[in-house]
């Protein structure tokens, strides 16, 4: 999980948060997965 800060539309920081290795099998996978959430006020 990163943190993305955007202040200025010029330079941006990023910020690694904690990480988590999963165990899949069968099948599945996280290879292709992402997510993004982004807060109210920008």
């Amino acid at each position: 999980m990163f943190l993305v800060e955007n202040d200025n539309l010029e330079e941006f920081g990023l910020e690694k948060l904690m990480s988590r290795k999963f165990n899949y099998g069968q099948g599945a996978d996280f290879r292709l997965g992402a997510g993004i959430f982004l807060q109210p006020n920008g």
